[in-house]
C-alpha cells in the first residue's frame, strides 16, 4: 500500500513537471528587455541603407548631371559599406532586427520616392533626386539624434550609430551643396521642403509592437 502511494506521488510530480515545461516552451519570447531598442534600431538602419542604395542605382541610370551621378555613386559605395558593417555587427552581437511602424514607413517612403523618380528625366530627375536626398538624410540624422543613439543599449551599437551619424551628416552637406548648384526645390524655396517633425517622433523604440 505504501509503495503504491509513493508511486502515485512520483507520477504526479512527473506530470506536473511536464505541464510546467510545456507552458514555458509555449510562452512567447520576452520582448520587453533592454535589447528591444537595439533590435528596432538594427531594422531601421538596414532599411535606410538599402533604400539609399536602391535610389543611388536609379540615379546612376537616369541622372543627367555629372555631379548627380557622382553623388549617386558615392551613395551606393558608402551605404553598401555601412550596411555590410552593421549586418556584421548585429550578427556578432546576435541581435535580431525587429520591425516597427517607423521601419515600415521608411520602406514606404523609399518606394514612393523611387516610383516618382522613374517618371522623371533630365534636369527634373536631378532636382527631384537631390531634393529627396536632402530630405531623407535630414530625417535619418534627426532620427539618430532624437531616438536611435539616445536609446541604444549596447555600447557597440551606440558607437556604430555614432559613426553612421558622421556619415549621414557628411552626405547631407554634400547633397545640399548640389541642391544649391541645381537651384532645386528646398534651397530655392529657402528651406527644407517636406522635412518636418511629422515622421521623427518619440516612437518608443524600447516597446514591442502592439
Amino acid at each position: 500500500m505504501i509503495r503504491c502511494q509513493r508511486t502515485s506521488v512520483v507520477l504526479f510530480l512527473v506530470v506536473v513537471a511536464g505541464v510546467v515545461a510545456c507552458k514555458k516552451s509555449d510562452s512567447p519570447p520576452d520582448d520587453t528587455g533592454p535589447a528591444m531598442a537595439d533590435r528596432t534600431a538594427a531594422a531601421i538602419v538596414i532599411t535606410a541603407n538599402e533604400g539609399e542604395i536602391d535610389l543611388g542605382q536609379l540615379a546612376q541610370l537616369s541622372g543627367q548631371s555629372a555631379e548627380v551621378k557622382q553623388f549617386a555613386t558615392r551613395m551606393i559605395s558608402d551605404h553598401t559599406a555601412t550596411l555590410q558593417r552593421q549586418r556584421q555587427l548585429v550578427q556578432r552581437l546576435e541581435i535580431s532586427p525587429l520591425d516597427s511602424a517607423l521601419n515600415r514607413q521608411l520602406q514606404s517612403d523609399a518606394r514612393n520616392m523611387a516610383d516618382k523618380l522613374r517618371m522623371l528625366t533630365g534636369d527634373a530627375f536631378d532636382r527631384a533626386y537631390i531634393d529627396g536626398q536632402v530630405q531623407l538624410h535630414a530625417q535619418v540624422l534627426n532620427l539618430l539624434d532624437s531616438n536611435l543613439i539616445p536609446n541604444a543599449q549596447s555600447p557597440e551599437v551606440r558607437a556604430d550609430l555614432g559613426q553612421m551619424r558622421v556619415e549621414v551628416s557628411d552626405h547631407l552637406r554634400a547633397a545640399r551643396s548640389i541642391q544649391l548648384m541645381l537651384g532645386s526645390g528646398a534651397m530655392r524655396d529657402g528651406g527644407l521642403a517636406g522635412v518636418d517633425g511629422g515622421l521623427i517622433i518619440d516612437i518608443g523604440l524600447g516597446r514591442p509592437e502592439g
